[in-house]
């Protein structure tokens, strides 16, 4: 039943998350945070952890799907007729450090068996396995721990389903896995509980307890969504998959839920995104504020705000999901890669660049909660940071940065950064004015006026009609969308009607947008973004049609990876497009200073980019291995952008 489409499933509970294979394999779980050493890892190496079940006679074929509006998920082994032999029920709840699965036969008697494979601190360190007994209201179980000094995973299982257990060998350095005989009669049930201690708690073993009360959770959370239109399932999964992607005891959210999975094989992007960026984190709580859940829309700008630091800069791009700052970045040569693509990478670079569209990103996300809830007093709270950033961006607005595609090694004038330092200014206004800080209000107002006649001079082509993507750059950005979306020009004014229009005829391929002509892989932030200006400017059809194709690219259980498609898939540019986009780049600079910038920052930009492809590892992949390399998984920020879509069609079709 794998379709062309199919991933992984996605299961969390609130501190981390587990991915399950097509054929009911848990390949990924990070404990206890979600930025932690993964248990079980064989996602991006081959010989790491992980806990598979296979039914004896029903192996070859399985179905995947979860519970309506829950985080549910079931793979089913299905007998030749298509019908399930045996189904795998995963869940972690909330609040608990466990990973459940409940296996349901269709018939009495069916034997399976069940490999568990842990592999500790990136498999790097061996384990013991430990038995022993206990029952709870007459009912025996039986409960296998595999320890470390500092960390443990138990397996539950009851007694009268296990006929026999044996060890096989796990990889070089790592301890053993554990193969468990079952012969299941009714429904058994397998409790994994991890812990960073070596002696985890004892979990309620009552199953249809449990799941009624996951359940029962999901019911409550989703009963405040406000949409009801056609496009109510697409955004019911991508607010669950937000909600899974979120750190819940700090608020932060995870841009990702993996690391070191690449958009093309031997490109050397392989980034751990298990991290929280502050761009991501602000367009996230845009998306909460305008899908009706203010409660995380509040949890997640506490935890923007709370990072703002007192001096110097406020806002740092990345942070660790707990709130640290270091997210120093490693290589984990030993490991082997997503489909033996290297190298695997733990913490991000981007945490020590400079990037000034950072303030306006937060001050815009906080104005929209504001616009939504009305919420004064939670503007009031956070006046101070709004002060330290609206004085920052004042202040530092005409230096270079790294940009919104975090460029390594490259400073430039970038027109987007340029763009969210007026808004970040504009937005400062607005809630002093609101405030009754007028005093206030008037100075920024004043910096706001100069940015905008900086950005507009400057990081406007009149030849190109169109933003360009840093002073003396001429090449069109689609991160300039920010700009009538931020209302930096008038949504349906001459600025951005042109840009827009070239970012159609240059850009997008089927309805979806790519970055720019350099970074041609269709990028559903941008595509999103291009679909909200149709939306702004009164292009309701247009925007509904993209809106639909986005949705349209969603794996078979309704999540997106970083990328909408993989290289060999994506749509191509048409030569002539090329050719356009190489004619700007040498004939349509303003001055001969732009163009020694911008021949500067090429050469930044490739003399960088060689040093991350020094490790790279290309592997032989068969054309299905290729299709899954579409970046970490599941995206954060295509969810999100895709939920302030439907919400802003659902309102604009209320308005009507």
């Amino acid at each position: 039943e794998k379709t062309a489409n199919s991933f992984y499933g996605l299961i969390g509970n609130g501190e981390t998350v587990a991915l399950v294979n097509p054929r009911g394999s848990v390949d990924w779980l990070c404990a206890p945070r979600a930025d932690a050493p993964f248990v079980f890892g064989r996602l991006i190496d081959a010989p790491s952890g992980f806990c598979d079940v296979t039914p004896y006679g029903y192996s070859r074929r399985w179905r995947q799907r979860y519970e309506q509006g829950t985080a549910i998920l079931e793979s089913a082994a299905l007998d030749r007729a298509g019908n399930p032999a045996l189904t795998v029920t995963d869940w972690m709840p909330r609040g608990k450090r466990e990973l459940r699965r409940v296996l349901t036969p269709a018939a009495a008697g069916l034997e399976c068996s069940v490999r568990i494979l842990p592999t500790f601190d990136y498999r790097r360190a061996a384990h013991t396995w430990e038995r022993d007994s206990f029952s709870v209201n007459g009912t025996a179980f039986v409960r296998f721990q595999a320890h470390m000094p500092q960390n443990s995973l138990c397996a539950i299982v009851p007694e009268d389903a296990l006929r026999n257990t044996d060890e096989f060998p796990g990889p070089r350095a790592c301890g053993p896995g554990l193969r468990l005989r079952l012969k299941l009669n009714r429904p058994a049930e397998i409790i994994f509980v991890y812990s960073d201690a070596c002696a985890p708690h004892l979990p309620d073993t009552d199953t249809a307890a449990a799941l009624d009360a996951e359940r029962a959770y999901w019911a409550s959370w989703l009963g405040r969504t406000q949409c009801s239109g056609p496009m109510a399932r697409v955004m019911e999964r991508s607010l669950i998959t937000m909600k899974l992607l979120t750190y819940e005891p700090t608020g932060a959210n995870l841009a990702a839920a993996t690391t070191s999975i690449p958009q093309h094989p031997g490109s050397g992007s392989n980034w751990d995104y298990r991290l929280c960026w502050l761009r991501d984190g602000a367009y996230t709580a845009s998306a909460w504020a305008h899908a009706g859940f203010a409660d995380e829309a509040r949890a997640t700008l506490d935890f923007l705000f709370s990072r703002a630091a007192p001096e110097g800069k406020p806002w740092q791009p990345v942070y660790r999901i707990d709130g640290g700052a270091d997210c120093s970045e490693s290589v984990l040569a030993h490991l082997a890669g997503f489909h033996g693509d290297g190298p695997v990478r733990t913490g991000n670079l981007a945490f020590s660049q400079k990037q000034h569209d950072l303030e306006g990103e937060a001050l815009s996300a906080l104005w929209d909660y504001f616009e939504h809830t009305g919420d004064r007093d939670f503007l009031a709270h956070h006046w101070r940071g709004v002060e330290r950033a609206a004085d920052y961006a004042a202040a530092h607005w005409r230096e270079p940065d790294n940009g919104i595609w975090e460029l390594r090694g490259v400073l430039g004038h970038f027109t987007h950064s340029k763009v969210m330092c007026w808004c970040a200014l504009d937005r400062a206004v607005r809630m002093a004015r609101e405030l009754g800080r007028d005093d206030r209000a008037h100075d920024w107002a004043a910096a706001a006026q100069a940015v905008r006649a900086d950005a507009l001079k400057h990081g406007w082509n009149r030849r190109m009609k169109s933003f360009t993507m840093a002073y003396g750059v001429p090449l069109c950005d689609s991160a300039l969308l920010a700009a009538p979306l931020c209302g930096f020009v008038d949504p349906a004014g001459e600025h951005a009607t042109q840009f827009i229009a070239r970012v159609e005829r240059e850009l997008t391929y089927e309805d979806l947008v790519a970055r720019n002509l350099f970074e041609t892989a269709p990028f559903l932030l941008v595509t999103c973004w291009l679909a909200q200006a149709h939306l702004a400017a009164g292009r309701a059809a247009r925007a509904r049609a993209i809106a639909d194709r986005v949705a349209a690219l969603a794996t078979d259980l309704g999540m997106f990876c970083e990328h909408a498609m993989s290289a060999g898939d994506q749509p191509k540019p048409r030569p002539d497009v090329f050719l356009k986009g190489a004619l700007d780049l040498a004939s349509a600079h303003e001055s001969l200073a732009g163009a020694r910038d911008m021949l500067r920052l090429f050469r930044d930009f490739y003399k960088h980019r060689s040093t991350f492809k020094e490790k790279t590892k290309t592997p032989r992949l068969t054309p299905a291995q290729r299709a899954q390399f579409r970046g970490n998984f599941p995206q954060l920020y295509s969810h999100e952008e895709l939920v302030k879509t439907i919400a802003l069609l659902e309102m604009a079709e209320r308005g009507k």
